[in-house]
């Protein structure tokens, strides 16, 4: 995996998504990252059972405001979903500060290396204000995937940077 956001397919990135509740959150993730698996009628109830059970390990609100809900799956390949929410909600997150930024990740059931790789370049975007404040000024879908993309380049560049001068 080059960069993160190569896991971001434009029709799984929301802006100002209108939800009132951690569980309507993971329903709405779950009903929207398997709508094109037709072949299982029952995959977004999986994913939704698979995201539950993560969360029931503990939340995986990181603080600032942000999340990645993650789970594994039966699927051929890791796939992510971004949203920004249009007002915080509840995620039981260890700095008790509502999310209103969400990084979704649905890992294949044997993959490790490129879930804890993912987890690790999230958590590094996500760890700046300064990237925080820029995903959650985008206006439009469009927006928000243009940010996190500039943002995810410009990381790999500085740790790029940050190897070279170690």
């Amino acid at each position: 995996m080059t960069h993160i956001s190569e896991l971001l397919d434009p029709r799984l990135v929301r802006c100002r998504f209108p939800i009132k509740s951690r569980k309507r959150l993971l329903q709405a993730i779950a009903e929207a990252i398997t709508e094109d698996s037709l072949e299982n009628e029952g995959a977004a109830v999986d994913a939704y059972e698979a995201l539950m059970e993560r969360e029931r390990l503990g939340s995986t609100g990181l603080g600032q405001g942000v999340a990645i809900p993650h789970c594994r799956m039966p699927v051929p390949h890791m796939r992510g979903m971004l949203l920004t929410l249009d007002a915080p909600i509840d995620y039981e997150a260890s700095d008790g500060v509502d999310i209103d930024l969400v990084f979704v990740l649905v890992v294949p059931i044997k993959e490790t290396r490129l879930h804890i790789e993912a987890l690790k370049r999230l958590a590094t975007i996500f760890n700046e204000e300064s990237n925080l404040a820029q995903l959650r000024a985008a206006p439009s879908a469009a927006d928000l995937l243009a940010t996190f993309r500039k943002l995810d380049e410009a990381e790999d560049d500085h740790s790029k940077f940050a190897s070279q001068s170690a």
